[in-house]
């Protein structure tokens, strides 16, 4: 089923969640931690001033190695032909994906929030516990701690390293309420009007329905594109709006659409909060006109432009702030990435991404 794609975290819904789950962790076990190997705890290198280590490259290496597979084919990296002809993307989304972390850590910094301390270190324990703990129907391991260490092992995770996640996960959220408390966004609860005014303005805002067809099999590529190049050009070669919305609803509703989520609402959004790509074709249209087939979140889109909806906007406002914020504080983040650099040392540097162990 396709989600909506977001470029940050939609952190005011996640801690709701997140505090539920420390409160189900409250009759757990106490775990404790688990030290990493003298190989896993090597440093690789330096983000800014933070060290990177090898148990933390290793696991977005091969994240991303498996990503670039859904991307480009099974298999890639068995062939050495193919995998030199990724090996520079995967190196390149590596080293700026291994400053996510720092930027949090370097964001809480520059605000003034405190990255240590016991209220941040019971949690992360809770939700380690809370992993434990829970049943597996809860997406847990039943209490049984070998099959936990077993599932870190089966994929390239350290107790050391999930504990750091969860900590910047933390302090991602503590970060976002400070950006909410020092009044550094433009909308906020204190100005919620104002911020509905904002978006029926639609002048920054877009409202999208959308056909989507993902890439299941990369060898099928080009039959998943002309399939929604076809869809596209029905589309364009109906004249009238009513027509054309009645026809993408057929198209919304048909078996070749893989999005199961679109309503009649279809989604509502500020510039970055959907992928580049999305909100470029998105903004470029008029009401009820469509798009040509956009390439994104590992698929294609076939996408039309609806009318903002006052009611829509009255009856899930709260909610759309929450987006639009989580997008500013994605803009605020990217701020950070883009002075922070990522150097190998000379260890880091000797090391092959596409056969790291």
């Amino acid at each position: 089923m396709m989600q909506r794609m977001r470029k940050v975290r939609m952190l005011a819904c996640a801690m709701a969640l997140l505090m539920l789950m420390m409160l189900l962790a409250g009759c757990s076990n106490k775990i404790k931690p688990v030290e990493s190997s003298e190989q896993e705890m090597r440093v690789v290198g330096k983000c800014d001033e933070y060290d990177i280590y090898y148990e933390e490259l290793r696991f977005v290496v091969n994240t991303y190695k498996m990503q670039l597979e859904q991307k480009y084919g099974k298999g890639i990296w068995d062939d050495e032909r193919t995998a030199e002809m990724y090996r520079g993307e995967l190196e390149e989304l590596v080293l700026e994906n291994l400053k996510a972390n720092y930027a949090i850590l370097t964001g809480c910094k520059n605000l003034m929030v405190t990255t240590t301390g016991k209220e941040i270190d019971d949690y992360v324990q809770e939700q380690i516990e809370n992993l434990v703990n829970q049943s597996e129907a809860q997406g847990g391991f039943g209490g049984d701690f070998d099959a936990y260490l077993a599932w870190l092992e089966a994929n390239g995770l350290t107790d050391h390293y999930l504990r750091f996640v969860y900590r910047a996960d933390y302090l991602e959220s503590a970060m976002y309420y400070a950006l909410v408390d020092g009044g550094i966004f433009e909308y906020s609860e204190r100005n919620f009007s104002e911020y509905l005014d904002y978006v029926l303005e639609g002048v920054d805002y877009a409202r999208t329905i959308h056909v989507y067809i993902p890439i299941e099999d990369a060898q099928k590529k080009d039959t998943y594109y002309d399939t929604a190049k076809a869809i596209a050009d029905e589309l364009s070669a109906c004249k009238d709006d009513d027509e054309r919305y009645s026809l993408m609803c057929a198209h919304i509703g048909s078996a070749v659409n893989k999005d199961l989520t679109i309503t009649e609402a279809g989604y509502y959004f500020t510039y970055n909060e959907m992928g580049e790509e999305y909100e470029a074709a998105s903004f470029a249209l008029g009401e009820y006109e469509t798009s040509d087939v956009v390439e994104y979140g590992g698929g294609y889109y076939v996408i039309m432009r609806m009318p903002i909806r006052e009611l829509d906007v009255l009856m899930n406002g709260e909610q759309l702030l929450q987006y639009y914020q989580s997008a500013k504080m994605g803009e605020y983040q990217d701020g950070i990435k883009e002075n922070m650099t990522v150097e190998l040392n000379e260890y880091g540097k000797s090391l092959d991404f596409v056969n790291l162990d």
